[in-house]
């Protein structure tokens, strides 16, 4: 039965917990789980506007969000974010949901300072205990340079930060992370890092926060390195060196709008792949081939992304300067014949 219309204002926004952890027992948030209800269903449910005025309404944050099933039956997932940035209803989220083998509901919250908005992060079991690692989080949370780890321990529900030290991967999100067969340390590859966009960026950072300048905005670059946290030191070690590897952008200005139907239902094959060039296509899974095309040129791996407004591009290794030219030229064109637009540029992000 939906909880009464003044438990719905009482209860209707995110809050943060007061404890390490606290128990959420909030009757409308147990409803919405259970009946995986929206926001907008939400407060269609109790007559009001599709959009809030006053703020998004709490809701389970299902993207980026870790779901993960215990040997006792227990279903856990945890923070996560709903919706993207321009959403009236967007958030990111720091709760601890369970679902427990006999189906009850039970929500955990978390000081803000203890364990910030969490998302497109990694959650690995490891014996009675999850290690989380990595966020993309709000702009003002991201630390270029280092790497969030947390561990949630599964008997009490705590959440606390890991110490560590090395080569970290940097501040990760959505990527992958491997146990490895003794249980004592965790690989993590793919994803996306958040960097400063200065060669000196970390400094300057400094810097700004004394003089309390706003933060500049960041870059966010492919992972294409491999790194292994050790559980029983701390210890980040970089795994590989790709440092030969190169990513570029292909994109309009801010304010030229992207015809996104022309190029999305157009043939995609015509667009993400140099029409002029000699090339191997190598087939992608199912669920990356929607939007990506990864092929050889001269032996080298190169992969395309169609990525909102624009299209990235990996190559994945050292291709000669000619050939680089005429690849992001003949990408370029492509765009410029798809979309209609002739403003598409290229930028190196790697």
């Amino acid at each position: 039965m939906p909880p009464s219309l003044a438990t719905f204002h009482e209860q209707r926004h995110r809050r943060f917990g007061r404890s390490n952890p606290e128990r959420m027992h909030l009757e409308l948030w147990e409803w919405i789980v259970r009946e995986r209800i929206d926001p907008v269903e939400l407060r269609q449910h109790y007559g009001l506007d599709a959009y809030p005025d006053d703020g998004p309404d709490w809701c389970p944050g299902d993207l980026g969000q870790p779901r993960i099933e215990l040997p006792d039956g227990r279903i856990l997932r945890v923070a996560g974010e709903h919706e993207d940035f321009y959403d009236p209803d967007f958030c990111i989220y720091n709760h601890v949901l369970v679902q427990t083998p006999d189906d009850r509901i039970e929500i955990y919250g978390y000081p803000r300072e203890v364990f910030p908005p969490t998302d497109f992060h990694t959650a690995t079991l490891v014996g009675d205990r999850l290690i989380l690692i990595g966020n993309m989080g709000y702009p003002e949370d991201r630390r270029p340079g280092t790497t969030p780890v947390f561990t949630l321990d599964l008997q009490t529900y705590r959440i606390d930060p890991v110490s560590t030290h090395g080569e970290a991967p940097g501040w990760i999100s959505s990527h992958s992370a491997t146990l490895d067969a003794q249980r004592s340390g965790i690989t993590v590859s793919g994803g996306r890092v958040w960097v400063d966009p200065e060669p000196q960026g970390m400094l300057k950072r400094m810097v700004d926060r004394l003089r309390r300048v706003p933060q500049s905005q960041g870059i966010l670059k492919r992972s294409v390195d491999e790194f292994r946290l050790d559980l029983t030191t701390g210890l980040w070690q970089r795994l590989t060196d790709r440092s030969d590897w190169r990513e570029f952008e292909i994109e309009v200005p801010e304010r030229v709008i992207v015809p996104f139907e022309k190029i999305l239902f157009s043939n995609l094959d015509q667009t993400l792949l140099p029409s002029r060039m000699q090339l191997t296509q190598i087939p992608l899974p199912e669920d990356e081939h929607v939007l990506s095309r990864r092929f050889l040129i001269e032996g080298i791996a190169v992969q395309t992304s169609w990525e909102l407004d624009s299209v990235q591009v990996l190559i994945e290794g050292s291709l000669p300067q000619n050939t680089l030219t005429q690849l992001l030229n003949d990408l370029r064109q492509n765009l410029i014949n798809t979309s209609e637009l002739s403003s598409w540029s290229v930028r190196e992000v790697r």
